[in-house]
């Protein structure tokens, strides 16, 4: 959570994200209803179809060739041979997301911002914010809280038909040596929900991740165990999904199912494989660290939200819901929330 005025007389306050003030907001690429980019700053992306196929290059493809090593000169993945429409990338780019942070955070400190970590939201009353570590005086609060958006919402007047549903996303990584992959490869996305689905991303160091899943969570912070697990949170959660299981405005017992069936390593690398060959589910074995996405439902509709929702008045600015790929167009759509800071959105 962002505010203009502090107590201690720093020019901005701490921020939250998953409840917590301090960690930086996720912020996203706006689409339809947002501004758009300068032509420079999009991604070339080209949707590839079956009839392009026989003439396209390899797509994102690994192959291997008689040396063992990985060549993409003449082989097709094998979403070119089966018909899949897949998307073509011409630039790639791999950052190291805790790396990013980190410079945020400098950058940040450097120019005189107070950032509170480890400090929960508790509630709030006129312009003081009451958190686990003291009280702010805040003339406007900027909430991008993630996972607990909608609570802290609820207290500006905000977010009265929406409530945030939770979805644990999970990656396995591939013991493959660097190289064995020559470029990410996504699937076309459903429209039907607001998940991606799996895909093959290069990291870093340049070996890749299959994933994500997007399970449902039955907390807000199950990231393992019963760690932060909370009884009253858990059963709010676990009262919406049972009526979106069988009352909701979309299929989301289908979705829930298909989710579900990707904990099991074999099933989300046999996924993986339709999309590239020599895809071996003995080279995937070590599961990354979970993420929780905060996906926004509407309480009326009982539908998933699909796009960007914010709420927002003369004191305060409440991101509800930020579609993928967020981290990947955080800086834009944090030049449309500054921008629109202080208008009313509802």
């Amino acid at each position: 959570m962002a505010f203009a005025k502090k107590h201690v007389g720093s020019p901005l306050g701490g921020e939250v994200m998953n409840g917590q003030v301090g960690a930086l907001p996720m912020k996203t690429r706006a689409r339809s209803n947002l501004s758009k980019r300068p032509a420079r700053q999009r991604r070339i992306t080209e949707q590839v179809t079956e009839a392009d196929m026989a003439q396209s290059s390899v797509i994102g493809a690994k192959a291997k060739n008689g040396n063992g090593h990985a060549s993409t000169k003449s082989k097709r993945s094998k979403a070119q041979t089966a018909g899949i429409k897949v998307t073509r990338h011409f630039t790639q780019l791999g950052i190291d997301p805790l790396e990013v942070m980190e410079s945020l955070r400098s950058g940040a400190v450097q120019n005189g911002i107070d950032l509170q970590f480890d400090t929960r939201y508790v509630n709030s009353e006129g312009t003081s914010v009451f958190t686990t570590r003291g009280t702010f005086e805040a003339d406007f609060v900027i909430n991008a809280a993630g996972l607990y958006a909608d609570q802290i919402a609820n207290d500006y007047g905000m977010s009265q038909d929406y409530r945030i549903l939770p979805f644990k996303g999970l990656y396995v990584y591939s013991s493959e040596p660097k190289g064995a992959f020559k470029t990410h490869v996504y699937p076309v996305p459903n429209l039907k929900n607001p998940f991606l689905g799996v895909h093959h991303t290069l990291t870093v160091d340049g070996k890749s991740k299959i994933g994500p899943t997007a399970v449902p969570a039955f907390w807000r912070e199950q990231y393992s165990g019963f760690s932060r697990f909370r009884f009253n949170e858990a059963f709010q959660i676990l009262k919406d999904e049972t009526r979106l299981f069988f009352f909701s405005g979309f299929n989301f017992r289908g979705l829930a199912m298909e989710e579900i069936r990707k904990y099991r390593r074999k099933n989300l690398v046999n996924e993986s494989s339709l999309m590239a060959t020599d895809v071996d589910i003995k080279n995937y074995k070590t599961w990354g660290k979970p993420g929780i996405r905060a996906q926004l439902f509407n309480i009326k509709t009982r539908k998933l939200e699909m796009d960007f929702k914010v709420q927002g008045d003369e004191r305060s600015f409440h991101v509800l819901n930020a579609v993928s790929p967020a981290f990947t167009c955080a800086q834009p759509f944090a030049e449309y929330i500054c921008d629109r800071v202080g208008t009313k959105f509802v």
